[in-house]
C-alpha cells in the first residue's frame, strides 16, 4: 500500500502523505496545507514539479503527475481563451441582431394589424351611419305628408338620448292636438285626453304608451347594453306610425 500519492489538478500539484512525513512536504518551496482536502498543495510549474519527483519518486510506485506546458504554450493559451471569448461574444451579437430582426418583424406586423383594425372601425362607423340613415329614410317615408313629425325625424340625435328626447316632442305634440296649456298634465294625462276628445284613434294610443313605456324603461336604467338600439329604432318606428295616425286622424 502507498502511503505517499501524487495527484494534480488544473493549476496544483496535490501530495498525500502520512503525519510523520510531513517535514518532506514542507521542504518543497511555496507549499500550503488544504485543511479540506487534507493534502499538501503546490503551484503547478517546473519547479515544483522537478521538486516532488526528486522527493518522492522512490516512495510512488507510478507517478501521475506530468510536467507543466512550456512557457510558449502558456503564452499561446491566452490568447487562444481571448479568441473564444471573442467567438463566443459574435454568436451573442449575431443571435442579438436576429432577435432585433425578429423584433422589428414583429412591430411591423403589429402596426399593420393596428391598420386594418383601425380600417374596420372606420368600415363598422361608416356601416352604422349608413344604417341610421336607412332607418331614418323608412321612418319618414312612413311620416310622409306630416311635416311637423317629419321635422323631429330628420332632425332628431340617433343615438341613446332619443329614447328621451322624442318623447318630448310627442307631448308637445299632444299638448297641440289637444289645446292644452295646462303644465300640470303629464303623458298619462294628455293620451287620455286627447282619447277623451275623440282625436285618438286605438292604434294611436298603443302606439302613445309604447312610446311611453320605452321611455320610461331608459329613464330607470333598466336597459340592457344590448338592446339599446335596438329600443331606439323601436321608438322611431312607433313615433313614424303615430305620424301616419295623427295625420290620418286630423284629415
Amino acid at each position: 500500500m502507498n502511503l505517499v500519492t501524487l495527484n494534480q489538478t488544473a493549476n496544483h500539484y496535490t501530495l498525500s502523505i502520512p503525519y510523520t512525513l510531513k517535514d518532506r512536504a514542507k521542504k518543497i518551496n511555496q507549499f500550503k496545507w488544504d485543511s479540506t482536502n487534507k493534502v499538501w498543495k503546490y503551484p503547478k510549474n517546473i519547479s515544483s514539479y522537478d521538486s516532488l519527483i526528486n522527493e518522492f519518486n522512490k516512495d510512488i510506485e507510478q507517478i501521475k503527475i506530468t510536467p507543466p506546458k512550456s512557457n510558449q504554450e502558456n503564452q499561446e493559451n491566452p490568447f487562444a481563451e481571448k479568441n473564444r471569448i471573442i467567438a463566443d461574444q459574435r454568436k451573442k451579437i449575431q443571435f442579438l441582431e436576429s432577435q432585433i430582426e425578429q423584433g422589428e418583424c414583429e412591430i411591423d406586423r403589429y402596426i399593420s394589424t393596428i391598420v386594418n383594425l383601425n380600417e374596420k372601425i372606420d368600415q363598422l362607423l361608416n356601416s352604422d351611419k349608413d344604417v341610421e340613415n336607412v332607418i331614418r329614410k323608412v321612418a319618414m317615408q312612413c311620416a310622409e305628408g306630416n311635416d311637423r313629425c317629419l321635422r323631429i325625424i330628420e332632425d332628431i340625435e340617433f343615438d341613446l338620448t332619443l329614447p328621451i328626447e322624442l318623447p318630448k316632442k310627442v307631448v308637445n305634440i299632444l299638448k297641440t292636438i289637444t289645446k292644452t296649456q295646462c303644465p300640470q298634465k303629464d303623458f298619462v294625462d294628455l293620451i287620455f285626453e286627447g282619447k277623451k276628445q275623440k282625436l285618438l284613434s286605438q292604434e294611436a294610443i298603443a302606439l302613445l304608451h309604447t312610446i311611453r313605456k320605452q321611455r320610461n324603461i331608459f329613464a330607470h336604467n333598466t336597459v340592457t347594453p344590448n338592446s339599446r338600439l335596438m329600443r331606439v329604432i323601436f321608438l322611431l318606428a312607433a313615433f313614424a306610425l303615430l305620424a301616419e295616425e295623427i295625420k290620418l286622424e286630423n284629415k
